[in-house]
This record gives structure tokens, sequence and C-alpha cells, in this order.
């Protein structure tokens, strides 16, 4: 299948749908770790010049992330769903996009904002094509 054909056939939709999933889990549980366990050299390679004081706050963004990812794997695994992904991504992304705007902090803000706004965005593609396909 070629050009318009593979993109609207919901056959080539269901294949990619799972990995992507699997991926942003991956993506969130990977930033998770860092967090928790290298809270000091996650803070640096985002652009922080020096560690932030207490841990405390790092190492629950870290928790937070690894929670966000189990759910995005237990929503699909038992509703075969996208919304909370997609409700999460899209939170994230105003967030994000408002720290950057207001705080004019290190790269890894903006950065960020874009690789969840892309995440989100994918979810929100395959969400729709999955509501498509069911009506």
């Amino acid at each position: 299948m070629k050009g318009e054909d593979a993109v609207a056939n919901p056959v080539t939709w269901a294949r990619w749908e799972k990995p992507a999933v699997i991926l942003i889990a991956l993506h969130s549980f990977a930033v998770g770790v860092m967090l928790l366990l290298f809270p000091d050299w996650s803070v640096h390679f985002g652009g922080w010049p020096e560690a932030v004081y207490p841990q405390f706050f790092i190492r629950q963004g870290g928790a937070f992330h690894v929670v966000l990812a189990a759910v995005y794997m237990l929503d699909y695994s038992w509703n075969r769903s996208l919304r909370f992904m997609v409700l999460a991504k899209a939170a994230a992304t105003l967030f994000l996009t408002a720290s950057a705007l207001y705080y004019r902090g290190p790269w890894v803000i903006p950065a960020s904002a874009a690789g969840d706004a892309a995440m989100g965005l994918c979810a929100y593609f395959f969400y729709r094509r999955a509501s498509m396909s069911k009506s």
C-alpha cells in the first residue's frame, strides 16, 4: 500500500498503535528512573548549572513519571484506550510551554514541551483512528 491508501487503512494504524504506546510509556518510565536514581545528573543534563536541593521534588517527579508510564500501559491493556495518555500529554505540553515562555530556563523545558506535544499528537491520531474504526 502506498500513499493515501496506507494512511487511510485501519490495519496500518492498528499495527503501529501498540508499539507507539509502548515507546511513549518507555520514555516516561526512563525519565522517571533517571530522576529517581540520578537526580543530580538529570538536573545537570537538563541544563541547570548546579544541583537542586532538596532532591525530594526531583525524585517525586521521577515517581510521577513511573506511575504515568504504568497507567498508560494499564489503560491501554485494560481498555484499549489512549484517553489518559492524550490528556496527560496535553497537560504536560501546556505546563511546559507556559513555563518556557514565563521562565527562561534551560533547553530541556522547551524541548520537553515539543516532545510531549509530539507524543500527545501521536497518541491523539491513534485515538481518533480507533474511534473512527469503531463507528
